[in-house]
């Protein structure tokens, strides 16, 4: 054999080592090992111990847990079980962040310690249950979120409210119509207000008309009465811009009659 045959050979082996080395580093560094979980489940709940929960949102140890945390879901790493039994410790972004992993992995445990949680008294929790759950697409998770709207704590009917219009579930239109009608809370009734606009189109439109007299006062974005949200909403619904109750009163009975068939000729 030639050299310069010798020395191909030789760079053949080392581009095909090199480029195994590679690959093995690309696995590595994209997988947590197994060994590893332990030591990762440690350091969420030493995370949780440790940075208060106004702080986490810039707290850059609260970024890299979140990162393990997102990197194990994407690899199914099989973390369900430690996770659903420390979803509770410590405060509610604990539980937010435990009860996400768990909802993103899936389980057979999962629906059921959800549903369980939505009946604790604090709010909080009850609240971040309701997040996951209503994520599922299994239709008792959502009848569960539906029973919510129900519920006499107004932090938990306004989430349930969110949910069920981010998630389109159309079995909670006529519940919403009746909360804005007669919520006792304004804050509620304005957010249900976006649901019945998103699940019932243009049929909305009567029912903001008859929200435009709501002079109670929201809490959340923003102090503003729920009427004045009621007129934002019929001008982004219908384009018009009219002055008063009566005038879109008026003009909604002008356009249900022109979009009425017109009547048959006498025979």
């Amino acid at each position: 054999m030639s050299k310069s045959s010798a020395r191909r050979r030789r760079w053949r082996v080392v581009a095909l080592v090199g480029s195994a080395v590679l690959v093995a580093a690309f696995l590595l560094a994209s997988r947590i090992p197994p060994v590893r979980r332990g030591y990762f489940l440690w350091q969420l709940e030493r995370c949780y111990r440790s940075v208060p929960r106004e702080q986490a949102s810039s707290s850059l140890e609260f970024s890299r847990v979140m990162y393990y945390q997102e990197k194990l879901v994407a690899e199914g790493e099989p973390i369900v079980q430690p996770l659903l039994a420390l979803r509770h410790k410590y405060d509610y972004l604990w539980y937010w962040t435990t009860t996400t992993a768990v909802g993103a992995l899936g389980s057979p445990g999962t629906e059921p310690a959800l549903v369980r949680d939505t009946e604790l008294a604090d709010p909080a929790v009850v609240c971040q249950a309701l997040t996951a759950l209503a994520s599922l697409p299994e239709l008792h998770c959502q009848e569960r979120v539906l029973t919510l709207l129900g519920n006499p704590v107004p932090e938990i009917r306004a989430r349930a409210v969110y949910l069920v219009t981010k998630y389109r579930i159309r079995a909670a239109s006529p519940i919403l119509v009746t909360m804005l009608q007669s919520d006792p809370d304004p804050t509620v009734r304005a957010l249900t207000m976006q649901g019945v606009v998103r699940l019932e189109g243009r049929e909305a439109v009567p029912l903001l008309i008859q929200a435009l007299d709501d002079a109670g006062v929201t809490e959340a974005p923003l102090s503003i009465t729920v009427g004045a949200i009621a007129y934002s909403r019929l001008q982004d619904l219908t384009g018009e811009r009219l002055a008063t109750k009566a005038d879109w009163e008026r003009w909604w009975q002008e356009k249900q009659a022109g979009q009425s068939p017109p009547s048959l000729p006498a025979p």
